[in-house]
């Protein structure tokens, strides 16, 4: 950074410490790191370099940073953004860090102003791009009920449904007869059959021995000789 002669008395009327943070080059060598991560040419790095110093030594207002970045870069808002959370955690932390150590802390010189205008310090691990805030829920009353218990009514029961029959028709004592009642012989059995026959044939043999055995009535015999 080339100051020039108001900035110069400007820088040489600040504190110890604060002077000790400007002119420490490790802090102008972290933002050429940043410059590099960005792909930003020469100029727009010697640019980012003055932008940061101004702010360090009070002069530039960090909530006009973004804007800053943004006309003497000629980058857009993303990339500004990005290099902005860049700075915070590399260059702006450190300076505070070391402004604190070597004189015994911002707020407790005579540089009060010029630490408050100091860019707020954000977590190391935050997005490239700013998320917005969520919005706060709030969250529903709980309805104050008792529940009712249960009753379990108990299943139906199926009533039985009569199926009619039919009856039968009841008959007089004079209708039963032989029509009703078909009148089958018994069939005879096969020791029936054996008698009758044993009983016929021997019927026919008995007939024919009485007819057989019963003696001829001869007036004269034959066989003796007459007498005269």
């Amino acid at each position: 950074m080339e100051p020039t002669n108001v900035t110069t008395k400007y820088i040489e009327s600040l504190p110890d410490n604060i002077k000790g943070v400007i002119s420490n080059p490790n802090i102008e060598s972290r933002i050429r790191e940043i410059s590099t991560k960005y792909s930003l040419n020469a100029e727009q790095g010697e640019s980012l370099i003055d932008i940061v110093m101004l702010v360090l030594a009070g002069i530039e207002n960090p909530d006009t940073l973004i804007e800053n970045i943004m006309s003497d870069l000629s980058v857009s808002e993303i990339v500004a953004e990005q290099i902005i959370n860049d700075l915070d955690g590399r260059v702006f932390e450190y300076a505070i860090k070391e402004a604190g150590d070597i004189g015994g802390g911002l707020k407790n010189n005579k540089t009060k102003e010029v630490a408050d205008n100091l860019p707020e310090i954000r977590p190391e691990n935050l997005p490239l791009v700013e998320q917005s805030k969520p919005e706060s829920t709030v969250s529903a009353p709980v309805p104050n009920y008792t529940p009712k218990a249960k009753v379990f009514a108990p299943e139906p029961t199926q009533t039985p449904i009569s199926v009619p029959r039919f009856k039968a028709i009841p008959l007089e004592e004079g209708e039963i007869g032989e029509n009703f009642i078909p009148n089958i012989a018994p069939k005879p059995s096969g020791q029936g059959i054996m008698e009758n026959k044993l009983n016929s044939v021997m019927k026919s043999t008995g007939d024919s021995e009485t007819q057989t055995s019963a003696p001829k009535k001869y007036t004269v015999d034959p066989y003796r000789e007459p007498l005269s």
